[in-house]
């Protein structure tokens, strides 16, 4: 029988969940107190973030606002990955500004990018 990579796909994810709870409650592993991200310590539980289901123990520990910034982050293709699958990913505040950026100059986003990459580029050169 052939399982879907969509299904296995969501079996890793929950067994990395599982993993990551019973190491919580047997006390192999600790929640600290802080954001990683923005060392806030919020009055809720902090949330294990997995960068990488395989490995389940290793979670990065994020307030939900954080959390939720990691997954709602939004990702630029370029041009010349589109065969490889690269993207760039940027924080939405991020993209936000790329936004304004882009209305204000009548470019593309895409092409809001490529000439900060460029211009950085340049002065890293320069230097």
């Amino acid at each position: 029988m052939m399982i879907s990579s969509t299904r296995a796909s969501y079996e890793t994810k929950t067994r990395a969940r599982r993993e990551l709870t019973r190491a919580l409650a047997a006390g192999r592993l600790v929640r600290p107190d802080a954001c990683q991200d923005c060392s806030a310590r919020p009055s809720k539980a902090l949330h294990g973030h997995h960068e990488d289901y395989s490995k389940a123990l290793e979670v990065v520990w994020l307030c939900s606002r954080c959390h939720g910034v990691r997954h709602r982050a939004s990702t630029v293709r370029p041009e010349s990955a589109s065969a490889s699958g690269s993207t760039i990913q940027f924080p939405r505040a991020l993209w936000v500004k790329v936004g304004v950026l882009a209305a204000r100059t009548g470019q593309s986003k895409r092409n809001v990018v490529i000439d900060a990459i460029r211009q950085y580029l340049d002065r890293e050169r320069a230097a």
